[in-house]
């Protein structure tokens, strides 16, 4: 009757459906209601934002000190020799330094100006998955670094570093399948770095002989060694969504 009543004089195509009182609804009670709900969610949002913020600050700081290192170091490695045009006998490293060297500096470079970029802009104040992803990655880059050069005063056997490697890149490919790629990158870039950057500075290395040829040896090993675990990994995830179907 009542339904009736509403309806009585109002033409069928006028009259408005369960559909639309329910929107009607909707949108007079949602500024009294939602309000308190969407209170919390900022709440419950502000920290990991801010430790989110806190990270990229991070990266950019991190990604920006290693280009810098690098633009320095080939300014001075095309000063010293004259743009390549004086090499002392053995130095040929100096020819991969001087296609390595640019291309780390523009790498890191164009990562923190991307960091930066996203700090200053008001629809991007936070991490996105591919920085998270390769913050984690330069960060366990990190650790590994240390075990290879700092303990046990740099001797530790390389089958230590190989499982570190094996275990890392396995692990995040297992967390984040084919989009680990880009922290199991970083990884594998810390090693080699580290040793170019403990040659360049003139520090002790336990890597023999301690040249460029012999770091760019070790980047391609170490380079196959990661590509295994992370491609193991994201085998390891699929097969194991298989047997969960199954």
């Amino acid at each position: 009757m009542l339904a009736g009543f509403c309806g009585a004089g109002i033409p069928p195509e006028v009259r408005p459906g369960a559909a639309d009182l329910l929107r009607f609804a909707r949108k007079r009670l949602t500024p009294t209601l939602g309000a308190t709900q969407q209170e919390k969610e900022c709440k419950m949002n502000s920290l990991p934002q801010k430790i989110r913020l806190i990270l990229l600050y991070l990266l950019s700081i991190i990604t920006g000190l290693i280009s810098l290192f690098f633009v320095f170091y080939t300014v001075r490695l095309l000063y010293v020799t004259h743009g390549l045009s004086v090499i002392n006998t053995g130095g040929q490293g100096a020819f991969i330094g001087a296609i390595v060297f640019p291309l780390l500096a523009i790498g890191f470079g164009f990562i923190a100006w991307i960091s930066i970029k996203s700090i200053r802009s008001k629809k991007m104040k936070s991490l996105s998955n591919w920085q998270l992803r390769l913050l984690v990655g330069l960060i366990v880059g990190a650790v590994i670094v240390f075990v290879d050069n700092f303990a046990f005063q740099g001797e530790v056997s390389p089958i230590v570093i190989v499982i570190m490697l094996l275990v890392s890149t396995i692990t995040l490919g297992v967390i984040w399948k084919w989009n680990a790629w880009i922290a199991a990158v970083a990884i594998w870039i810390c090693v080699p770095m580290a040793h170019v950057v403990k040659h360049l500075l003139g520090l002790p290395d336990t890597l023999h002989p301690n040249t460029y040829t012999s770091i760019f040896m070790l980047a391609i090993f170490t380079f196959v060694v990661s590509a295994i675990g992370f491609l193991f990994g994201t085998l390891i995830n699929r097969f194991s969504k298989h047997t969960q179907k199954a």
